[in-house]
């Protein structure tokens, strides 16, 4: 079981990892020619991808050195490695398109508040994701569970709950853009498994329909419900 401090200095590495890409995207961004949207707008439907892989690619890969760390602390018994979680450049391309409406308006630098929270958010997940596949594929693992940072959301509060372990590949680490929760691998096969609710609020949303996100936030909207504020 990861300690306080080694979850400490995961987000901190994790964190870091964001940092630069923030600081590669202001870079880029200042380079643009806002004058000229429609450029603008396809540079960046080039480029997102493109930092969104190279540094999520670096927090999986320490999101996977993590998780064997603590594997092998842990005195797991047989032969198992982390593998990174290859990275999807499609929602960063859907995203990327939606924030760049904003170089249409009278405000388009606002734009670039919004690739921000997306940075973050994509950039996180690929190391969370890492650890969530691990925990699955790994024959001696019993799932992952969600650690809760700081003054926490009730969404994120609700996912981790009782101590839940997601056990089964459909759940993926849901977050939101200024999400700090970190995912942690568990061993302990008598940890409660997350109930039926944690497991719809944490499917995949990048393949759902207008539609079906709509329903989807409306299921999660009636859990919190239940969650003091």
């Amino acid at each position: 079981m990861a300690t306080a401090a080694e979850i400490t200095v995961q987000a901190r590495i994790q964190s870091a990892v964001v940092n630069s890409a923030l600081v590669e995207l202001r870079g880029y961004w200042a380079s643009l020619n806002l004058a000229k949207p429609e450029a603008a707008r396809d540079a960046l439907l080039e480029f997102m991808p493109y930092l969104n892989g190279k540094y999520g690619t670096a927090a999986g890969s320490a999101a996977a050195t993590f998780y064997d760390e603590l594997r092998d602390a842990a005195g797991v018994t047989g032969r198992y490695r982390a593998t990174v979680l290859a990275f999807d450049p499609e929602p960063t391309v859907t995203a990327t398109r939606r924030i760049a409406g904003d170089l249409f308006g009278d405000s388009p630098s606002t734009a670039l508040v919004g690739l921000a929270a997306m940075v973050n958010k994509q950039v996180l997940n690929v190391g969370r994701n890492t650890t969530a596949q691990a925990s699955i594929s790994d024959p001696r693992a019993s799932g992952w569970h969600r650690e809760i940072r700081g003054d926490t959301c009730r969404f994120c509060r609700m996912l981790a709950s009782r101590g839940a372990v997601y056990k089964k590949g459909t759940a993926s680490f849901a977050a939101h853009h200024d999400c700090d929760c970190v995912a942690i691998p568990s061993w302990d096969s008598s940890a409660p498994e997350a109930t039926a609710k944690q497991y719809v609020a944490s499917r995949r949303t990048s393949s759902m329909t207008p539609e079906q996100k709509a329903r989807h936030q409306a299921s999660i909207a009636g859990y919190l419900e239940d969650i003091p504020a």
